[in-house]
């Protein structure tokens, strides 16, 4: 019984932050989005040596990202493994059929976890993208 309420504790995931970033559509590749490490205060939780080990991906669904758009978010993004920092992978086109096509907002949700798994945790980032 003991074990098993504590393997139940070590699986707890818990969501730390909740991001919001704006981009314009038709930035070049590249274009510094955000930074999670500052944006999510990570400084004034974390010791500098975790945060010298922390490192950060997106979180895919199966269903391959999600958003109201409908379209891969993550596809459009990157983030640095070891600086948190998310920039654009490609040029952003709102008109794209799979992105945000004949919708009023375009906003792309996109999850980015920390690890080592003692580190792990969950970051939610929604990107708004502007015409």
């Amino acid at each position: 019984m003991y074990v098993f309420v504590g393997l139940l504790t070590t699986l707890t995931v818990s969501v730390e932050a909740h991001l919001r970033y704006q981009i314009e559509e038709g930035v070049p590749r590249g274009t510094v989005v955000g930074n999670v490490v500052d944006d999510a205060q990570l400084r004034s939780r974390y010791s500098a040596g975790d945060l010298n080990v922390m490192r950060f991906r997106f979180l895919v669904s199966s269903a391959g990202g999600t958003g109201s758009g409908g379209g891969s978010g993550s596809a459009l993004f990157e983030i640095g493994a070891t600086s948190g920092v998310i920039r654009t992978a490609t040029a952003i086109d709102r008109d794209d059929d799979t992105l945000c096509r004949r919708r009023r907002r375009c906003e792309l949700n996109i999850d980015v976890i920390t690890q080592p798994v003692q580190l792990f945790q969950i970051i939610k980032v929604c990107h708004l993208m502007h015409t």
